[in-house]
C-alpha cells in the first residue's frame, strides 16, 4: 500500500515520466524506505507486466538483485560496529578499484583522441605542403619561388608542431 501511495503522489505531476517514477520507487525500495516488501505487496497487474507474476519473480534477475541488496542491508543492521565498519571498508575498497578502472579507460580514450588529433593535424599540413609542391612543379617566377619556399618552411614548422 505504501508503494501505491508513493506512486499515486505523482499523479498530477506531468513533468515526470512513468519510467522515472518507477526508478524513484525502486531506489526507495532498495534503500528499504518502504520496509520489507515482497512481490505480494505490489499490484498484481504490475507484477504480471514486469515479471510475469509473483510466481516468476524468484527467477527474475533484477528482482533477485534487489532482494539481495535489501538482504545485505538487513544483515548490516544486526552486525557489530566493527563488522559493519569492515563491511563498509570492503565496499569502499571495491568502489575505489572500480573508479580506478574507469579512470584508466578514460585516460586511454583521451590519449587515443590526442593521437588522432595529432595525426589529423599532420595530415592537414601534409596536404597543404603537397598542394604547394604541385604548384611549384607547374612552373613559377623567381619572386613566386621565394614565396613558395617561405610558405613551405612555414607549413613544415606547423606540421612539426602537431
Amino acid at each position: 500500500m505504501i508503494i501505491i501511495n508513493h506512486v499515486y503522489g505523482y499523479r498530477l505531476n506531468n513533468d515526470i515520466s512513468a519510467k522515472r517514477i518507477g526508478e524513484l520507487a525502486q531506489t526507495k525500495c532498495e534503500a528499504n524506505s518502504f520496509g520489507q516488501i515482497g512481490c505480494e505487496d505490489i499490484p498484481t497487474s504490475y507484477a504480471e507486466l514486469m515479471w510475469g507474476g509473483c510466481d516468476e519473480v524468484n527467477g527474475n534477475v533484477e528482482y533477485s538483485r534487489i532482494k539481495e541488496i535489501v538482504g545485505e542491508r538487513e544483515k548490516l543492521r544486526y552486525q557489530t560496529s566493527t563488522q559493519r565498519e569492515e563491511a563498509l571498508e570492503s565496499l569502499e575498497i571495491q568502489r575505489q578499484k572500480e573508479n580506478k578502472e574507469i579512470a584508466k579507460r578514460i585516460e586511454k580514450k583521451i590519449a587515443s583522441q590526442a593521437a588522432m588529433d595529432s595525426m589529423q593535424c599532420k595530415d592537414y599540413y601534409e596536404n597543404k605542403i603537397d598542394h604547394v609542391n604541385k604548384q611549384m612543379r607547374e612552373g613559377y617566377s623567381s619572386e613566386q619561388g621565394e614565396i613558395y619556399r617561405e610558405k613551405l618552411r612555414h607549413l613544415r614548422n606547423q606540421r612539426n608542431q602537431c
